[in-house]
């Protein structure tokens, strides 16, 4: 344990969880938009350090700074679910303000864009390497080993080491210079945190202010500030517009959405909702 309270096996768990999270699992579409997200990551490490609240609250104002986020194939700037565990571990473990650790945690998701390199750059020139000769031996039993089972050992150890390093060791330093830095360094840490989220905002709306669009952000404006409105009744009820608008749009093309499922045992049964025509 370190000065600031984190256990090596609570530092193990934060690990963990920030390796399962880029396993993509239970799907990658499911795991982008929740556990990648500092919001769902903050929420978790503050269950394992504790915490929850804060946990909480430091995830969902780094959320709003990735809230635009997107990666294309490889190439992505930062990475959310890093700038969750360590924004979330350091305003707990350090008692910083959640807005400071905001500030921290931003530029800290730049090193998991080295990590990742150099976790590809040993897999591409190692395992691949192996796996090629096997593939060639026609050896199925090796080709597991280079192809599944190293490499995510391999991703496991560098993803959990990473976390538990900074954690054990990071912290503590973090905490320290906290402590002696000027109060005007610690106010323009509280002011920057307070604007990436505006700037998150700022960059969503980037590309969502269009023309057909821009009238529904104004309007859950109003509904949230001269209403008040909460934010969850606001969303259900953009949600019912947007049906609305959705079942407008394909009667007027003459389709409408199937939400039925197919019987059990049945060769055609996808288990989705279809676009079909109307009869």
């Amino acid at each position: 344990m370190n000065s600031s309270g984190i256990t090596l096996i609570q530092a193990i768990l934060c690990g963990l969880w920030y390796y399962y999270i880029d396993l993509g699992m239970p799907n990658p579409q499911t795991a982008f938009y929740t556990f990648y997200r500092p919001l769902v990551t903050g929420a978790v490490i503050g269950l394992i350090l504790g915490d929850f609240k804060t946990g909480c609250i430091v995830g969902a104002q780094i959320n709003l700074v990735f809230i635009g986020f997107l990666s294309v194939g490889g190439a992505q700037s930062q990475d959310p679910a890093f700038a969750g565990v360590l924004g979330a571990a350091f305003a707990i473990a350090a008692k910083l303000d959640p807005l400071v650790a905001v500030a921290l945690a931003v530029p800290l998701s730049l090193l998991a864009n080295f990590l990742y390199v150099f976790q590809m750059s040993v897999q591409n020139q190692f395992w691949v390497q192996l796996s090629k000769k096997h593939i060639q031996n026609g050896d199925r039993k090796k080709l597991f080993l280079t192809n599944v089972l190293f490499p995510q050992l391999t991703q496991c150890v560098m993803h959990t080491g990473a976390i538990v390093l900074i954690l054990m060791l990071g912290v503590d330093a973090v905490a320290g210079l906290m402590n002696n830095l000027p109060q005007w360094i610690m106010n323009a840490l509280s002011t920057v945190g307070a604007l990436l989220p505006a700037l998150g905002i700022a960059i969503n709306l980037s590309v969502v202010a269009k023309r057909r669009t821009l009238p529904f952000f104004f309007l859950g404006f109003l509904l949230t500030m001269y209403l008040g409105l909460d934010l969850i009744v606001v969303s259900i009820v953009a949600l019912l517009i947007a049906l609305l608008l959705l079942y407008r749009e394909l009667d007027e093309k003459g389709m409408t959405l199937d939400f039925g499922f197919g019987e059990e045992g049945d060769k055609n049964d996808e288990r989705a909702i279809k676009l079909t025509k109307k009869q």
